[in-house]
């Protein structure tokens, strides 16, 4: 069990964040899941996400290791470490794909 363990875990979450939408209309929507990240809430990223029709793939082990941090009371900070759609690589902004980094303590 992870409570008992003497070393803390490192969790990994990969994900991408909105897929094929153009780049300003995936920028909006991953700009709406990554606050709801930021907020610390396993349930509220859930909610916004479906409610927001956002196609993170990563959605379910998101709040799944959000939820486990919480109970692990290691959830108190998120830091947006990076940010990216695909069209930083590529030019095409017609159906672009996004890319975040970020670390939860």
């Amino acid at each position: 069990m992870l409570k008992n363990r003497e070393d803390r875990p490192l969790l990994l979450i990969s994900s991408d964040m909105n897929h094929f939408a153009t780049d300003a209309e995936n920028r909006r929507l991953d700009a709406i899941a990554l606050a709801a990240l930021e907020r610390l809430d396993p349930a509220a990223l859930y909610e916004t996400v479906t409610e927001n029709q956002i196609s993170m793939c990563g959605l379910l082990p998101a709040v799944i290791v959000l939820e486990t941090l919480r109970l692990l009371n290691g959830l108190h900070k998120a830091e947006r470490v990076g940010y990216a759609t695909s069209a930083d690589v590529s030019g095409d902004t017609s159906r672009v794909v996004g890319y975040a980094g970020m670390l939860f303590s």
